[in-house]
Formats: structure tokens, C-alpha cells, sequence
């Protein structure tokens, strides 16, 4: 159910018995010294195209660049400003408005791209009629249960275990068996920060998290969870 995998006549088709389609969005941001920089867009994307298959439901190609500012004081980070965000979203909706979408599910993977993403659905909505949505992925009630359940407060708020263990699950190749114990703190601060700030507080990249707690069996699970969920809720979604 991969847009990108398909020829126009096929979108007509499509468009004939269903108007909806699932943007996955993250970003290509640091996730501290064992996470992958692909992290956020590559899981929301893997999650979305289970959904789609579940679903019969198009999946646009991933907006793989999100709100990173605060990460770019480590290398491979790549930030789009929020405006600019906001403008390559309503950009998006716009295009497959004109083909004759009308309702526009973000099935998001990274929490810096939320405000960003509900003020273009804002600016949008007031000049035409279309039904939007943004869901982060790890937000959802039973996964929220499940991370409090496998990793209780080590799981934090970036470079998470539950993330990097899905990034296991998909891209086990890309580990090594074993990571070192992480010390988690807790430092305040006020947000948002700075990149320099955000270094200062957080040198290694990792928010209140230890990563090594990440594994491949946790990552199966909330994996499949997740896509269980999104699935439910889309479908919700779709019928409202």
C-alpha cells in the first residue's frame, strides 16, 4: 500500500472507494551513542506500512526531516525550522487534496514535530475542508502501560529504550549484543533549550534514559503492539 509503489491510474482507482492516506513523519536527529539517526522517521514508517497492509490504505512517502534544532549540536542531525516544517506539511496536504484526499492521518515519531504539525493543520483546515490527525506512536494509553511496564523511569524522554529497542527488532544487524549501563539523570532545565543547552544538560544525547535496557524481544513486542493499536485507532478514524 506503498503510494510510491504505484502508478497514478492506481491512485484514481483508489480514490474511487477511499479518501484517506497515512503520512508517516519523524526526523533524522542523534539518539545518543548507540541509537540510530533514523530512529524516529524509520519506526513510524514500519509501523505505517503494517498499518496500511491491514488496512488497505495508501502510505505516502515518510517526511523523514522534522524539528531537531535542539539536537544540532551533534553531528548527523538534520533540522528543518518550524515554519519550515509547517509549510512542507501544508504543502503535502494540499498536493493530495488536489488529487482528491480529504482525510489525512500523521502517524507521528518524533514529539519536537507536534506543535509544528497542528499549526499547519490549523492554518489549512480554516481554507478547506479536509479531516487531519497526528498520533505519536508512543503515546497511546496501551503503550504508554506497556513502557511504564518493561522500563519503568529508565525509559525517559529521548534515545528511550522502547525506541531503540524497536530499531533492534527492525535493524537487529546494526547492534552488538551488549551495551554498557548508562547512569540515568536528572538535570532541570527549561524548555525548549538550545543545542548548547541541550549538550550541556544532556552530553551524550540521551534524555533520562538508558538505552541499554533496549532489547530485540521488547522490541517485537511493542512493535506489534503499536501496530495493533494504530491500527484500531485509524480505522476509528476513518469511520468518524
Amino acid at each position: 500500500m506503498r503510494l510510491a509503489l504505484h502508478n497514478y491510474i492506481d491512485v484514481q482507482e483508489y480514490l474511487k472507494r477511499k479518501k484517506s492516506i497515512i503520512i508517516p513523519i519523524g526526523s533524522t536527529e542523534q539518539h545518543s551513542p548507540v541509537g540510530l539517526i533514523g530512529t524516529d522517521h524509520l519506526i513510524a514508517e514500519s509501523i505505517a506500512y503494517e498499518v496500511g497492509n491491514k488496512t488497505n490504505t495508501y502510505v505516502a512517502p515518510t517526511i523523514s526531516y522534522g524539528m531537531s534544532n535542539h539536537h544540532m549540536a551533534f553531528p548527523g542531525t538534520i533540522s528543518l525550522n518550524p515554519t519550515t516544517l509547517i509549510c512542507v506539511v501544508k504543502d503535502v496536504l494540499m498536493s493530495l487534496y488536489a488529487h482528491g484526499f480529504s482525510k489525512f492521518y500523521f502517524l507521528n515519531g518524533h514529539g519536537g514535530n507536534i506543535s509544528s504539525v497542528d499549526s499547519a493543520f490549523s492554518e489549512i483546515t480554516r481554507d478547506i475542508d479536509i479531516t487531519c490527525k497526528i498520533i505519536s506512536w508512543w503515546t497511546h494509553p496501551e503503550i504508554s502501560e506497556l513502557k511504564q511496564k518493561l522500563f519503568g523511569t529508565s525509559d525517559g524522554h529521548h534515545a528511550t529504550p522502547t525506541e531503540i529497542s524497536i530499531t533492534i527488532f527492525l535493524y537487529k544487524e546494526l547492534f552488538s549484543k551488549e551495551m554498557k549501563r548508562f547512569n540515568v539523570e536528572h538535570p532541570k532545565y527549561n524548555w525548549p533549550l538550545s543545542p548548547r543547552d541541550f549538550k550541556n544538560y544532556f552530553p551524550d544525547g540521551r534524555m533520562e534514559s538508558d538505552p541499554s535496557l533496549a532489547n530485540y524481544e521488547h522490541g517485537k513486542l511493542i512493535f506489534n503492539r503499536s501496530v495493533e493499536v494504530i491500527t484500531n485507532d485509524l480505522v476509528s478514524f476513518d469511520n468518524n
